[in-house]
């Protein structure tokens, strides 16, 4: 019988020559800060990225699950490199909606609960007053605890929209509001 070395039901990744197309592997260390400060904001555990790796290109971050054919995908030139799942906004790291709509529902801290008025409002671009007890910063929307909208702006007890105008369109509006 050979011997295994690897723990028992992980991923070997050894160390991949990438196409240059592909964008960097983040390093462990920044992987950690930038994971942690949703681990911290948000409540997601971190064991939730643990079969991901986080990939960096200028102001931006992506998330891709860990596979074994990854040796062989990194020879291909690629255009994007899984989901988009953090930017630079100033000196802040903040998640994008596609991030927050798949972890979200792991989420156990900054939610905010909207009724369907609620949203609508936002969604027209209003901000909303609201009392809330969170620190000012990104909060998760949820549509009457059931859709995991995206984020907004908590800020001296106003919510602001952060979801991008082309998830608020009418065909991704309607759906949603009839339920």
């Amino acid at each position: 019988m050979k011997e295994s070395r690897g723990q028992l039901g992980s991923i070997p990744i050894e160390s991949i020559q990438w196409d240059s197309s592909w964008p960097e592997l983040e390093s462990p260390d920044k992987r950690e800060e930038i994971l942690l400060s949703v681990v911290k904001r948000f409540g997601i555990p971190m064991e939730a990225f643990e079969d991901y790796l986080l990939f960096k290109r200028s102001k931006g971050w992506w998330l891709m699950r860990k596979s074994p054919h990854l040796v062989e995908a990194a020879k291909l030139k690629i255009e994007c490199a899984g989901i988009r799942a953090f930017h630079k906004v100033g000196r802040y790291i903040k998640p994008t909606t596609r991030l927050i709509q798949y972890f979200g529902k792991l989420a156990t801290k900054a939610l905010i609960e909207l009724t369907k008025d609620e949203f609508a409002r936002l969604a027209s671009g209003q901000d909303i007053e609201m009392k809330v007890d969170l620190d000012d910063g990104y909060v998760i929307l949820c549509l009457e605890g059931r859709v995991i909208l995206g984020l907004g702006l908590w800020y001296k007890g106003k919510l602001v929209p952060q979801i991008p105008r082309k998830e608020l369109r009418p065909a991704v509006l309607d759906p949603l509001l009839s339920r």
